[in-house]
């Protein structure tokens, strides 16, 4: 006999109030009959458990936001590392020492400023350009040297365009290690400010001179 899915479940919810089945249960889709007290409370329990890993993982997600661990966040940091990555391949591939100079000093700068992001998130926001322009723009220098070192034949055109890629190199290399400088900013701040108001402090408690002289530094006058 062929029943429709709303009218077998309204007969089912109609046996249940009626105590027809006495500890039948529905899921809260009304998609799954539970036959036994059993079997419904493992059910409650699951539901239990999966709210509670629920609210776990939000909180842990409005934490790592408040942080400034975003996903945006968490994608620049894999797309540096893959960039790393690349640098140090690149610079594997080309022998000249020239190159491999520039591109050693490119990988350490880079590195340091992945390595600064990663502990200071709140401040990686200022890395947003450095990651959507400038490293792209320099990985495709670094290919096209790349591809420019292993034709067969140096023309003239090849050797003047490697030139210029490396004298670039120089340039970026200057501005990110800048850029690197400029994350150590608010950190150089706050130690100032610490140093300001340790010294303070000390001298208020007579235990520098910049406060003018302790009790330990005025002698009596022996008349």
């Amino acid at each position: 006999m062929h029943c429709e899915k709303g009218e077998l479940l309204t007969d089912i919810t109609t046996m249940i109030d009626k105590s027809m089945l006495r500890q039948g249960h529905l899921d809260e889709n009304g998609t799954c009959l539970m036959v036994t007290k059993d079997c419904y409370d493992q059910y409650r329990a699951m539901l239990a458990s999966q709210k509670e890993q629920q609210i776990a993982e939000q909180k842990a997600r409005e934490q790592l936001e408040a942080s400034g661990v975003t996903p945006e966040y968490q994608q620049m940091l894999e797309e540096c590392e893959s960039y790393i990555q690349k640098i140090h391949q690149c610079n594997l591939d080309l022998p000249g020492e020239v190159i491999t100079a520039k591109l050693s000093r490119l990988e350490t700068v880079v590195t340091r400023i992945l390595e600064e992001a990663k502990k200071r998130p709140k401040e990686a926001a200022a890395l947003r350009k450095f990651m959507d322009y400038y490293m792209p723009t320099t990985w495709k220098l670094l290919d096209a040297y790349r591809s420019f070192e292993n034709e067969p034949i140096q023309s003239d055109n090849i050797l003047r365009t490697k030139k210029e890629i490396e004298d670039t190199l120089d340039t970026i290399n200057a501005a990110f290690e800048k850029l690197l400088d400029d994350l150590f900013q608010t950190t150089a701040w706050d130690i100032s400010s610490d140093i300001s108001v340790l010294q303070t402090m000390l001298a208020q408690e007579g235990l520098t001179n910049q406060a003018g002289p302790s009790k330990q530094d005025i002698e009596p006058l022996h008349m």
